[in-house]
């Protein structure tokens, strides 16, 4: 009977991961396919376990002691109680700071990532869209004097991680981009007072692998926002530096607070693509994730 009701509790745990966005919390969504497996696995071995239990009219007796067997029912049930009763908590800035951020303390990207993004034939310049001869404006041959305002890059969950390899690796390229981002903020040891990184975790496998990147940033008033606040900013990519490491540097112009993403981790691609090279829209800078992007 406790077998029993220890199989019903691990699947009502199972259930709840799966059916909200905690499963996220702990494994890349690549294995979510696994997750739903072994929930599968625990039905069938609850209903076998039920079945055991009917009456049957006959008993078996072996003459042995269960002592230590019950006793190691209580790890299982140790396990339940916690995974049922604490609430699950993302990864914050000590974490963060006990890890180090993914690039600042690594300043050369693996050479199989590296090679498989193509910076030898990057086009850095943003081609403007041009109005035709016969638009309103340019009627008359007259152009329009406003200024046109910039594109922004727009770093969001699913382009994330690409855009964190070309901003390091390619730095130049970006310099006096305008980038949005989201994320947590966190201190790196040694970081200006003016200074904070943004950043997000990035999970390969599982929360255990987690690394945080993203990008440090300047602002005015950088000391009265607390570790682990979730900002939403926007400003121009600078070249920057951290402990003698040149690093892009975001110096914000625009800053907001906002509620903590419901999906806080960003997640490795299967396989790494460059977010610039899509087909058909060369030059362009996309705000989300190109159709071959995979999870």
């Amino acid at each position: 009977m406790l077998r029993f009701f220890i199989l019903i509790g691990f699947l009502t745990l199972f259930y709840r991961v799966l059916t909200t966005k905690e499963i996220l919390q702990m494994i890349h969504p690549q294995f979510t396919f696994n997750a739903k497996l072994g929930f599968a696995l625990l039905a069938l071995l609850a209903i076998l376990q039920f079945l055991r239990l009917l009456p049957s009219g006959e008993t078996h007796e072996c003459g042995c002691s269960h002592h230590f067997a019950s006793l190691f029912h209580f790890v299982f049930i140790g396990t339940l109680v916690f995974g049922l009763v604490i609430p699950l908590r993302p990864l914050d800035s000590v974490i963060a700071n006990q890890k180090g951020d993914k690039f600042l303390f690594n300043t050369k990207i693996n050479n199989t990532i590296k090679q498989q993004i193509p910076f030898d034939n990057y086009e850095p310049l943003i081609s403007v869209k041009k109005e035709p001869p016969n638009s309103a404006a340019n009627f008359a041959g007259v152009r329009s004097a406003e200024k046109s305002t910039p594109p922004v890059i727009n770093i969001t969950d699913k382009n994330h991680v690409p855009y964190m390899v070309l901003l390091y690796e390619n730095t130049q390229a970006y310099i006096g981009k305008q980038v949005a981002m989201k994320g947590f903020v966190y201190r790196p040891p040694n970081l200006a007072p003016n200074r904070f990184m943004v950043a997000r975790f990035e999970i390969s496998c599982c929360a255990a692998d987690g690394v945080p990147s993203g990008l440090i940033v300047e602002w005015p008033d950088a000391d009265k926002i607390k570790n682990d606040s979730w900002l939403e900013v926007q400003g121009a990519i600078n070249q920057g530096l951290y402990q003698e490491i040149p690093v892009p540097l975001l110096k914000a112009e625009k800053l907001s607070h906002i509620e903590p993403l419901s999906t806080p981790y960003v997640y490795a691609p299967t396989r790494v693509v460059n977010p610039l090279h899509q087909q058909g829209v060369p030059q362009n800078i996309p705000d989300a994730a190109p159709a071959d992007w995979k999870q």
